[in-house]
């Protein structure tokens, strides 16, 4: 009888090494976790805050040039986009090229010189106009100086939006006058 008892006593015992394995393996699978995880979101702050520095290097490059108003980002004007992308776009500076505060005003639509139905059959343009997550805006600016932080106009294309290119027309206003304009080409292609 005194033998049953030791192997009873020498199960639970292995019992209880292997529980404390287990545990011991799963807080170190947690763990390495937790700091993966963490790794990938500090390299993707990093990776966004040295974008909006390229971002803004490129704008303060477009306003070396003493008459420059309006600055966009990418330079050329054009952007590509696929069906369903949810966070597309461009960015804009403006500077006060006058000797008194300002305040300005932006919108942002399909150009009305831009033949829809000739060019996108299937769209109208309120349908495109309702990508643009923010079209319009307004900012004050002091007497020769820019905007200090970019403006940003973000385009969330629907997954069932036909395949085609757009012209929009981004107008800068000072008080009811127009200040600047810029042309931007949206391309959506298919998924």
């Amino acid at each position: 009888m005194q033998r049953v008892m030791r192997r009873g006593k020498k199960g639970a015992i292995e019992l209880s090494i292997g529980t404390i394995v287990i545990v011991v393996l799963a807080m170190s699978m947690l763990i390495l976790g937790i700091i993966l995880v963490r790794n990938i979101f500090s390299g993707t702050e990093e990776a966004v805050t040295n974008i909006h520095k390229g971002v803004i290097a490129a704008i303060d490059q477009v306003f070396t040039k003493a008459d420059a108003k309006l600055a966009v980002y990418p330079t050329r004007g054009k952007i590509t986009l696929k069906q369903g992308s949810k966070d597309g776009g461009f960015a804009f500076s403006v500077r006060n090229i006058d000797v008194t505060q300002q305040k300005f005003t932006w919108t942002m639509a399909i150009d009305d010189s831009f033949n829809i139905k000739d060019k996108c059959p299937d769209l109208s343009v309120k349908e495109a106009n309702s990508w643009l997550l923010v079209g319009d805006g307004s900012f004050t600016l002091p007497p020769g100086s820019m905007m200090e932080d970019p403006e940003l106009v973000v385009l969330s294309i629907p997954d069932e939006a036909p395949p085609c290119v757009l012209k929009y027309r981004l107008d800068v206003k000072k008080g009811t006058q127009s200040y600047a304009y810029r042309s931007i080409i949206v391309t959506i292609q298919g998924k």
